[in-house]
């Protein structure tokens, strides 16, 4: 995704040389079996998580959700996130350490609610 949580929309990632899948997309779909999708979680600057806590709390919820409308119309699975390493130095919002997301409302993100909305169907 990109910093304002856009999916990408080709059979592979765009900033990749070669072709790293995008399990999501016609070309690999009906090839891929029992694959759940999930924010990338390397724990560099530019990956999904980092990306996801750098977000204000608005655009995080927004997000997750559209993600998960997205995937699951497509009959594929989404893992919300739950716990996901991030780069340490992210300047967002974090978990338990700095260098770990988590939703719960204990923690600095407090995503729990939205997450919640978005699996009970409430989410506007």
């Amino acid at each position: 995704m990109d910093n304002q949580g856009k999916i990408e929309d080709g059979p592979c990632l765009s900033w990749r040389s070669g072709c790293w899948a995008l399990l999501w997309h016609e070309r690999f779909k009906n090839v891929a079996k029992n694959v759940f999708i999930h924010l990338d979680w390397s724990g560099i600057p530019s990956d999904d998580m980092s990306r996801f806590v750098r977000m204000d709390k608005e655009l995080r919820a927004r997000t997750l959700n559209i993600f998960y409308q997205y995937f699951v119309a497509r009959d594929i699975g989404f893992l919300m996130p739950m716990l996901a390493p991030i780069y340490k130095e992210n300047g967002g919002c974090y978990g338990p350490k700095k260098r770990f997301y988590s939703p719960d409302n204990k923690y600095k993100c407090k995503d729990e609610e939205a997450i919640s909305k978005i699996f009970n169907g409430e989410f506007n």
